[in-house]
């Protein structure tokens, strides 16, 4: 995993777990795809599968989409 990648992944778990108060146990990147980041978590809620998307590919008004109501 290149430095990019490991403080986009550090950013991103951190996030969760102050944002929404999940412990996290466990990370594993999955290797399958293109250009967007993912990871398995093991929490203390269970299994989550995490998605970051590439901006190159997904412009911000593509992920505001995603993020409406």
């Amino acid at each position: 995993m290149s430095d990019a990648a490991a403080l986009i992944r550090d950013d991103i778990l951190n996030s969760i777990s102050n944002l929404f108060g999940i412990k996290i146990y466990d990370e594993l990147q999955v290797e399958q795809g293109y250009l967007n980041l993912k990871w398995k978590i093991e929490t203390d809620i269970g299994s989550l599968f995490v998605k970051q998307y590439n901006k190159t590919r997904y412009p911000e008004n593509f992920v505001m989409i995603l993020r409406s109501p």
